[in-house]
């Protein structure tokens, strides 16, 4: 294989890669919702919303129960619904995590379903939201977001900030990086494997080069090029010293 068809393989293979990231859209702290506040039976409810739509539009989501640091989902939408976790900073948060059970459950439409309490502190914590307005089977939500919970100083919560991913893979907590897809890692790997071929090819080349430039200096060493500035020079040298032989024993 030439290295011109190496590389055009890499931009291939790059490209492609380029094209699956093009696809998604990101949406920082405008498609995400949080109220907090006093419920008519004298409980404090986190009210939850992340719309299905990017320009904000077709909202679902969940409502919270809080009590003394710990939030129970109680009541979500009956449409297309959304899937609730407890996550961290830096969690690869996607359809394969989720189904590893990889998150404590609030709630998940596909399942398993949650519902049950889940403690979340007296600081910071994370929610992990998933969604679709496609359908409910996992293979169907593509909407991926988190969001940043804090509790104030007066025991409220409120939203710090928050991130959706639509068409997505999934995406990495706390960031806006989207999580690779397997074929995305396959591409990636290939790539890595091309461009390490190329460049051993490259080395190898060169190094053939360097020698053949080697064995030229070293020819040019034994044998001289007459018209060469050197060689003129060493032969100008050599005429000197013969005049100066016939100067110091001169011939008859």
């Amino acid at each position: 294989m030439s290295n011109r068809m190496l590389f055009s393989g890499i931009v291939c293979i790059c490209s492609s890669w380029s094209n699956i990231a093009l696809g998604t859209t990101i949406v920082e702290n405008d498609n995400m919702e949080f109220y907090f506040g006093e419920s008519f039976d004298g409980d404090y409810e986190l009210s939850a919303r992340i719309y299905q739509d990017v320009g904000a539009g077709n909202p679902t989501g969940v409502v919270f129960k809080y009590d003394r640091g710990f939030l129970e989902p109680y009541v979500t939408n009956v449409d297309e619904g959304s899937d609730w976790f407890l996550v961290e900073p830096g969690n690869a948060f996607s359809r394969e995590s989720i189904e590893r059970e990889e998150f404590p459950v609030f709630f998940n439409v596909p399942g398993p379903t949650g519902g049950e309490p889940i403690f979340v502190g007296t600081g910071e914590f994370y929610l992990g939201v998933r969604t679709s307005d496609k359908g409910i089977r996992p293979e169907e939500r593509d909407i991926f977001g988190w969001a940043r919970i804090r509790h104030t100083e007066e025991n409220m919560l409120e939203m710090v900030e928050n991130v959706v991913s639509y068409d997505s893979p999934g995406i990495i907590v706390g960031t806006t990086r989207i999580v690779p897809e397997p074929n995305t890692l396959t591409l990636a790997a290939m790539a890595g494997m091309l461009w390490l071929n190329f460049r051993r090819r490259a080395r190898k080349h060169q190094t053939v080069l360097d020698s053949l430039l080697l064995d030229v200096r070293h020819h040019e060493d034994i044998c001289p090029d007459p018209t060469s500035q050197k060689s003129k020079k060493r032969a100008g040298s050599l005429a000197s010293r013969r005049d100066l032989s016939r100067v110091i024993h001169p011939s008859g």
